[in-house]
């Protein structure tokens, strides 16, 4: 079963992507609350009060350094138990903002998606499979992954997308 797509730009307004579409990202930067990683993990209640612009896009960097600096292990751990972790708490404001971790260093070919699971994993630069999508976003979310196409042409493929975390 192949992956379903995602051409709109609601992927900016609600949910968790994985972006990594260089021009893409270069859009976000002036209108998007950009945080680091650090920031973003400290955030427990009040996002809106802590963004530092109105916005109700929040691209996260950070996220692809730290999965090359850790063994595949350690960062399998890192996303389910802090990032995955904290937007599952924030479910209720995924409808309010949309969560953009930015892979500036990334194309297409730096991941890797089982079409029988539609599970997403990370090449690191060692070329060493790191999974991403299951402790991401969790085993479950699985079938609701949505391949992120560019709106305008060529329509070629820039992220991952899930609306929500089950």
């Amino acid at each position: 079963m192949a992956m379903k797509e995602l051409s709109a730009d609601s992927w900016k307004r609600q949910g968790s992507s994985v972006i990594w579409d260089k021009d893409t990202l270069q859009s976000l930067l002036p209108v998007a609350s950009l945080v680091s990683l650090r920031t973003f993990l400290t955030w427990h209640d009040a996002w809106s009060a802590q963004l530092p612009r109105n916005s109700r896009t929040i691209l996260v960097g950070g996220l692809q350094t730290c999965l090359e600096l850790l063994s595949p292990a350690d960062g399998e751990a890192f996303l389910s138990n802090r990032v995955q972790a904290l937007i599952s708490r924030q479910q209720a404001r995924m409808d309010q903002f949309g969560i953009v971790f930015a892979f500036h260093n990334a194309s297409h070919r730096t991941f890797e998606v089982t079409q029988r699971d539609e599970e997403v994993s990370y090449k690191r630069a060692g070329q060493s499979l790191m999974p991403l999508s299951v402790p991401l976003w969790g085993r479950g979310s699985s079938t609701g992954i949505l391949l992120v196409l560019r709106s305008g042409q060529p329509r070629e493929a820039i992220g991952y997308h899930v609306r929500r975390i089950s």
